[in-house]
């Protein structure tokens, strides 16, 4: 999903479900993947292994399955995966998609994203809720007053903070404008980031 063994080597930065921290170790088929983590855990080194699908790549480019149930339905959020460039999320816009589904290229170092779709719409702000480690639908939280949709967002963080087993991005969208208002990333022992922009 978000990590690919091609791409990265020892040094690179990684979020796992206990929070950030460095590949030391990127085994084979069934040997799993190891993550020195930023934070210790009882004043010693902490280093997480699991499986390639519990790893992230820690990136500011991200993108976002949305898929369209229909008029009357709600659109779901499919996941979300991290790419080292921006270059390559973009390009990602460009692979196959279904009928139904809107790709949303995130880029949260310029704080702006792009789409395979028109996004414009009543409902001029998103929060963005999904797993970064596994595909889940979540419901995409559409708002027609910045007021409203900056309240939903705090309590959606509130909530969020240390309630789940799976690395979590929360993004707040300015869909008319193509920007991005927040983000905050979570890992299940952590707030790993929060920003409003």
């Amino acid at each position: 999903m978000s990590f690919n063994t091609k791409k990265l080597k020892r040094g690179s930065r990684v979020l796992t479900r206990n929070g950030p921290g460095e590949l030391v170790s990127c085994g084979g088929m069934g040997v799993g993947v190891g993550v020195e983590l930023d934070r210790p855990w009882a004043g010693s080194k902490f280093v997480f292994f699991g499986e390639a699908e519990e790893i992230v790549v820690e990136s500011n480019f991200t993108l976002v399955r949305i898929i369209n149930l229909g008029s009357l339905a709600p659109r779901l959020i499919a996941g979300a995966q991290n790419y080292l460039s921006w270059d390559e999320c973009r390009n990602a816009l460009e692979e196959p998609f279904a009928l139904n589904e809107t790709l949303v290229a995130l880029n949260f170092e310029k704080r702006i994203l792009e789409s395979n779709r028109r996004l414009g719409n009543a409902d001029l702000y998103q929060i963005l809720e999904t797993g970064l480690s596994i595909y889940q639908p979540a419901e995409a939280k559409l708002y027609s007053s910045l007021k409203k949709a900056e309240e939903a967002w705090k309590k959606n963080i509130d909530a969020l903070s240390g309630t789940s087993g799976d690395i979590l991005l929360c993004a707040l969208l300015d869909l008319e404008n193509k920007r991005i208002l927040a983000k905050a990333v979570f890992a299940a022992t952590q707030v790993v980031s929060k920003e409003i922009f």
